[in-house]
């Protein structure tokens, strides 16, 4: 079936979900179609109670939104470089921090274990 319209014509709405959401907002100023990222919690609040979940519910769900709220319309635009540098920075950094906390959060059981180690060693020798 053919369609009369424009790639100006179209707005891609979607759920924002953090840095997963990057490769579609590429794809979208690649081709030059506006995008709109909305929160996931106002989508998933704006219709009634939902029975099961999939990816197919999840599309009807956001379309059904982007028709109701498209008067609230904010198109995405694509921090500068420099911003997505630093947002990538970080993240990076409290990836760190997480992996500081978990290894901080063993030492009392290795310190522990190499007491114990050392004693034995000392009542055996």
């Amino acid at each position: 079936k053919q369609h009369s319209f424009s790639v100006s014509d179209l707005l891609v709405c979607a759920a924002y979900t953090g840095k997963y959401t990057y490769p579609l907002c590429f794809s979208c100023q690649r081709v030059g179609v506006d995008l709109w990222l909305e929160n996931p919690y106002a989508i998933k609040h704006s219709g009634g109670l939902e029975r099961g979940k999939s990816d197919r519910q999840d599309a009807r769900k956001i379309a059904a939104y982007a028709r109701r709220y498209e008067d609230k319309v904010r198109l995405f635009v694509l921090p500068e470089k420099a911003i997505s540098s630093l947002r990538e920075l970080v993240s990076e950094q409290e990836l760190y921090i997480v992996d500081k906390k978990k290894y901080q959060g063993q030492l009392p059981m290795k310190k522990a274990l190499w007491i114990r180690r050392i004693t034995d060693r000392r009542v055996h020798a």
